[in-house]
């Protein structure tokens, strides 16, 4: 029997990540809150590591799905509706100046 929590849908790990991590959310608000700091966290790591490794074991990143045509709380640097979420400003912050690497001589 396949569920609602079934595929692409399934938010299962999504859930136990975020209570494990930030505690489970004790109104809309919070879940909200908690939601975009970890997504905030996640993809600046991703990009810090990046400018970490930059020309020793990798050279490029690919983000699947930058922005969803429908209204999602993962997966996304801004909304269907154009709304900029925390992984923005995590992405800003992981690219920022200081943490540029340049190809070394």
């Amino acid at each position: 029997m396949i569920g609602i929590s079934a595929g692409n849908g399934d938010v299962a790990t999504f859930m136990a990540a975020l209570k494990e991590q930030y505690g489970a959310g004790a109104s809309l608000e919070d879940f909200e809150r908690k939601a975009q700091l970890m997504n905030y966290v996640s993809y600046r790591a991703i990009f810090e590591g990046f400018q970490a490794h930059l020309w020793t074991q990798n050279s490029g990143r690919l983000l699947w799905m930058t922005h969803p045509s429908w209204p999602s709380n993962t997966w996304q640097i801004y909304s269907s509706d154009y709304d900029t979420g925390a992984a923005y400003y995590a992405v800003k912050k992981g690219v920022r100046a200081g943490a540029c690497a340049a190809e070394p001589a």
